[in-house]
């Protein structure tokens, strides 16, 4: 089972990135890079020209950089190459106190960027929310459902952010199959969920190929009496 890595430390980069003190509700955007492309090589990022991430390699998940709000330009290039080489090349909008995800999404002769916007708002009382993102080129629309269920909570994913839903905590096990088809491709292990807290499960990789098709989370938001 690989694991999601989230390994990378907040930067300062000539004041476009903020210290964790300085976020507020009228404060920085909040953005991770997600590296979802299966064979692309590990890749720099780079924020409005600025090196802000190296050697990220798939599939990795950064911590949230904090960004002043607006318009950035966020380039993703392979590893060492320089931004002049970017193999992403696009702008962001970034609203105060919100926070995204930009992913690279696709097979590297057609690479391209997925931008979501994350869930700062809390879950109803009791329950975890969850997304799926759909992010493995060759699976196609998906249907997402529980191990225990005849009925898919989430349908023809592909290339996009589902809707957050909130379900129960505790253990889960998913399966993903080709949508409207019982030809379950991945079943997962166990995936624990915490009440109060959000969670985006990405569906990467290569369904019966290499790297193997496999759905990872990630903490979108926690109670702040977690930290």
């Amino acid at each position: 089972m690989r694991r999601l890595v989230v390994a990378f430390s907040l930067l300062l980069a000539l004041g476009l990135l903020v210290p964790q003190s300085a976020f507020a509700a009228d404060g920085p955007a909040r953005v991770r890079i997600a590296h979802a492309s299966p064979d692309a090589p590990a890749v720099d990022v780079f924020v409005d020209g600025e090196s802000v991430l190296t050697n990220v390699a798939f599939f990795t998940v950064s911590d949230y950089l904090q960004v002043a709000p607006g318009t950035h330009r966020f380039q993703i290039a392979p590893t060492g190459e320089g931004v002049a080489n970017a193999l992403i090349d696009t702008t962001v909008d970034l609203t105060s106190a919100e926070e995204y995800t930009v992913m690279a999404v696709g097979r590297l002769a057609a690479i391209q960027p997925l931008v979501l916007s994350d869930s700062s708002k809390a879950p109803p009382a009791g329950k975890a929310l969850i997304r799926v993102v759909q992010a493995a080129p060759e699976a196609g629309t998906v249907d997402v459902k529980f191990a225990n269920s005849d009925v898919p909570f989430l349908t023809e994913q592909y290339f996009k952010s589902a809707d957050y839903v909130a379900i129960d905590p505790g253990d889960q096990t998913f399966e993903v199959a080709p949508t409207g088809t019982q030809n379950v491709f991945l079943i997962t292990p166990k995936m624990r969920f915490e009440a109060g807290w959000t969670y985006t499960l990405y569906l990467t990789g290569v369904p019966g190929g290499s790297p193997q098709a496999w759905l990872q989370a990630s903490v979108d938001r926690f109670p702040q009496s977690a930290e």
